[in-house]
């Protein structure tokens, strides 16, 4: 069985700045840290544009209100 990200957050603690590139299993990390009452207070995802609403929408109910969208072009 592979790691559950929570349990990865629980063992080293929630950072300051979490860079999420998990190749289509970005939403499954933010979820992670929802879990938690603290929360990174940056955090860099992949989008991926066919799901980006569930994971802006995520976010937002998380508290982040500040979005950058950078293309890879």
């Amino acid at each position: 069985m592979g790691v559950v990200p929570s349990e990865i957050i629980a063992r080293y603690g929630v950072p300051y700045y979490a860079k999420i590139d998990i190749e289509g299993f970005d939403l499954l990390c933010v979820e992670a840290f929802a879990e938690f009452r603290e929360k990174p207070r940056y955090m860099s995802v992949e989008i991926d544009f066919s799901a980006s609403h569930d994971l802006m929408d995520r976010l937002e109910k998380m508290g982040y209100c500040r979005f950058s969208l950078v293309g890879q072009s």
